[in-house]
């Protein structure tokens, strides 16, 4: 028999062994970096920055009553979001209600900027 005939066998295993780790590595830097974009501190720049287009968006289509009153309801939903932050029940959200959430927050920051994009020009005068 030939000293390390079996030596095919054992890198193979060790092969196995390399690609398990690096998926888990993966796996672990996937999900910290998911964690970080759910974080409370990204919430909190995300709210804001809904609050700050809505209130441009307020100032820009001050004539429409239907809109100031959904700028005003974003605004009650984003001190609301601001206060749940603060607080220790943000961190028990499972991470999938936190993504939702996310989405639904760049949603609806979407919508606010189209909304921005067409606004009226705020004179008929040519500049």
């Amino acid at each position: 028999m030939v000293a390390g005939g079996n030596c095919g066998t054992g890198m193979s295993t060790m092969f196995a062994w390399f690609g398990r780790i690096k998926s888990s590595l993966k796996q672990y830097q996937s999900w910290r970096q998911k964690k970080k974009l759910l974080s409370a501190g990204s919430f909190r720049a995300l709210c804001l920055e809904v609050r700050d287009i809505a209130e441009l968006s307020a100032k820009l289509w001050s004539g429409d009553d239907w809109f100031q009153k959904r700028v005003a309801q974003i605004n009650t939903e984003m001190e609301k979001l601001d206060s749940l932050l603060g607080r220790r029940e943000f961190d028990r959200i499972p991470l999938q209600k936190k993504d939702e959430l996310r989405r639904n927050l760049m949603r609806s920051r979407e919508e606010l900027l189209k909304r921005v994009h067409n606004a009226p020009c705020p004179t008929d005068r040519l500049q």
